[in-house]
């Protein structure tokens, strides 16, 4: 049971990843700012640079989770 508990963990966390980025960007929430209008106003663009720098972000944490399991079942053998 413990095991498929994992798995329902897991995959809600990996597809939580790439998914709560992609839905807040169609939201609008990673809209540009615009900064000189008082008081600050989300603009109708999306802040590319942020998603893309999570989206990357997130790629390296799976990665260093990857390499984690593999380097600990190697030493386990």
């Amino acid at each position: 049971m413990w095991e498929h508990f994992g798995f329902c963990t897991g995959g809600f966390i990996l597809s939580s990843f790439f998914g709560l980025p992609l839905i807040l960007a169609h939201l609008g929430n990673l809209n540009d700012l615009n900064t000189t209008a008082e008081p600050p106003v989300l603009l109708d663009t999306l802040d590319v640079p942020l998603l893309a720098g999570w989206t990357v972000a997130n790629v390296v944490m799976f990665a260093g989770i990857l390499a984690f399991s593999y380097i600990a079942k190697a030493n386990e053998d």
